[in-house]
């Protein structure tokens, strides 16, 4: 998030992005698992609108109890607290990325006013703007 090129930031970005999908990915199976338990064997109710990071934060308890998902519920929690605490810095990373990939394109592949409606969403929320968002937009 601190360069402004576009090949650093595009490369950082593609690195991450592929451990934070199966992250996200391993979380959501094990949210699904516990959401599953939850509704037909306990009279618990959630928001299934919740993102699996914030809601296995709070339920995560009740995966303790539950056979062959209790050895994940120490990892899971830590995943999901970890990705819940660093959302603004995971959503400043997204738009960097974007950023990266819209300048090494040289063209905008993305739909009209895309870029700044994110850049905009991260102002608004208070969270960092990436560096090479913080350049002007022109395709090289």
């Amino acid at each position: 998030m601190e360069s402004s090129s576009p090949d650093i930031v595009n490369r950082e970005y593609q690195e991450w992005i592929k451990i934070e999908g199966v992250t996200r990915q391993y979380l959501a199976c094990i949210s699904q698992a516990l959401k599953m338990y939850l509704d037909y064997n306990t009279n618990v109710k959630y928001d299934p609108t919740t993102k699996d990071e914030e809601f296995y934060c709070i339920y995560s308890v009740w995966g303790n109890k539950v056979p062959f998902l209790s050895e994940h519920s120490g990892p899971a929690y830590i995943i999901a607290q970890e990705l819940f605490l660093l959302a603004p810095g995971l959503e400043s990373m997204k738009v960097a990325g974007m950023y990266a990939i819209f300048k090494s394109a040289g063209f905008n592949c993305f739909k009209e006013g895309a870029l700044d409606e994110l850049k905009a969403e991260l102002l608004s929320k208070g969270y960092p703007i990436p560096t090479i968002a913080k350049v002007p937009l022109k395709a090289d």
